[in-house]
């Protein structure tokens, strides 16, 4: 059975996440209240994992592989985050994902992000 039937490079979602103080530079040891680029990542594959792995068939999920990301700008706690995700590619069981997070009207990074569809053990 093929997993991934239900995907094609049409789908799009839009994530909203608040920046929290958990998400800031300070609790990465750094010393700004900001959304940290570790955070980021983490929300970033969240939203790809959101857009995708309820429309998988069978007893299966993914698994982040690969992420470029370029961080362009800030968003301080409190701050609402949209994450805009779409399917570039889909290759066997490898999915490639565009993204873009805005803070307001503003592009604070966007990237590429590859998850691998693996049975669940």
């Amino acid at each position: 059975m093929d997993a991934s039937k239900n995907l094609h490079t049409d789908i799009k979602k839009i994530v909203s996440k608040t920046v929290l103080s958990e998400h800031s530079s300070k609790h990465w040891g750094g010393e700004f209240d900001v959304l940290s680029t570790p955070s980021l990542v983490g929300l970033v594959e969240n939203a790809c994992m959101e857009t995708t792995d309820h429309l998988l068939i069978g007893h299966v999920h993914t698994v982040g592989a690969n992420i470029t990301l370029n961080h362009k700008g800030p968003a301080e706690i409190g701050d609402n985050v949209d994450i805009d995700v779409h399917i570039i590619e889909l290759k066997g069981k490898w999915i490639t994902y565009g993204f873009v997070v805005r803070n307001r009207a503003l592009t604070i990074a966007d990237g590429t992000h590859k998850r691998v569809i693996l049975e669940k053990r």
